[in-house]
């Protein structure tokens, strides 16, 4: 588990990347839905930024 904590974080970045715009966009949901960490949740609305996916983007997160 620690290294999720360490180096994961670029690895789970890199993984994002590859995923298509609608699979972002349903993990995003779901991982609101579920009231996943924070911090997932947080990288996954970088990466719909990164897109410039701004749409998805729910109001309080």
């Amino acid at each position: 588990m620690d290294d999720f904590q360490g180096g994961a974080s670029h690895s789970a970045k890199t993984i994002m990347e590859q995923l298509s715009n609608q699979l972002l966009v349903e993990s995003y949901n779901k991982a609101q839905e579920l009231e996943l960490n924070h911090d997932f949740i947080k990288m996954i609305e970088e990466e719909l930024v990164r897109r410039g996916l701004y749409q998805f983007l729910k109001e309080s997160s």
